[in-house]
């Protein structure tokens, strides 16, 4: 997975993984820090599709391997939406 930098509208530097664009959502604040911010759901749909495997499988790739990653001062949030039943 390519991860790169890029630039806000603020003109803040966030750093986003190439395979998970179709993902990302927007962008947030963690610490003072600009950071990307993706819909989980969507980056296991792009995993799935992308590596032609299970859904238990593309979880556990991105719990390890994405979600896992930590990039200092960078480190994008993966967001889990709720439903109308969980708030």
């Amino acid at each position: 997975m390519v991860i790169r930098p890029i630039r806000t509208p603020q003109d803040e530097e966030v750093w986003v993984a190439e395979d998970l664009q179709g993902a990302l959502i927007g962008y947030g604040n963690q610490a003072g820090q600009a950071v990307a911010v993706y819909d989980r759901e969507k980056c296991i749909d792009i995993l799935m599709e992308r590596d032609g495997s299970s859904r238990q499988d593309a979880e556990e790739h991105m719990s390890y391997n994405v979600a896992g990653t930590y990039l200092p001062g960078q480190t994008p949030v993966f967001l889990e939406r709720l439903t109308p039943n969980d708030a």
